[in-house]
């Protein structure tokens, strides 16, 4: 598991937290905050599970905010995969389904919401 991120003090010297478990070499369970802070963690846990390439599910269950930066991430994964996978977005929380409506050009055919 990787985990802690710091949240740069902007939340009055509270630690944002992420923690990502590899679950199974194409499962990714992220739970905690995923923003400027932590988003280079969850980018460096994905990097070699993009690089196998296939389908790759991550589990957003967990998740208590995200934001642009967190979101570019997911994006940034899915055009990795590009022909070779795709990205499966599992219980996203609202926030990532109002983000993928509003990128929904930049995302179809390469990002897959399921809710469990």
């Amino acid at each position: 598991m990787i985990e802690d991120a710091r949240d740069g003090g902007r939340s009055g010297g509270r630690r944002g937290r992420l923690d990502v478990a590899i679950e199974h070499p194409r499962l990714i369970r992220v739970r905690g905050a995923l923003d400027e802070d932590t988003a280079p963690m969850l980018a460096g846990a994905l990097r070699p599970v993009v690089t196998r390439g296939g389908t790759v599910q991550v589990d957003l269950a967990g998740l208590e905010t995200v934001d642009a930066s967190g979101f570019a991430v997911l994006l940034d994964v899915a055009s990795a995969l590009g022909r070779r996978g795709r990205l499966v977005l599992r219980d996203p929380p609202p926030t990532i389904r109002q983000m993928v409506a509003e990128h929904v050009g930049e995302v179809v055919g390469i990002v897959t919401i399921v809710h469990d």
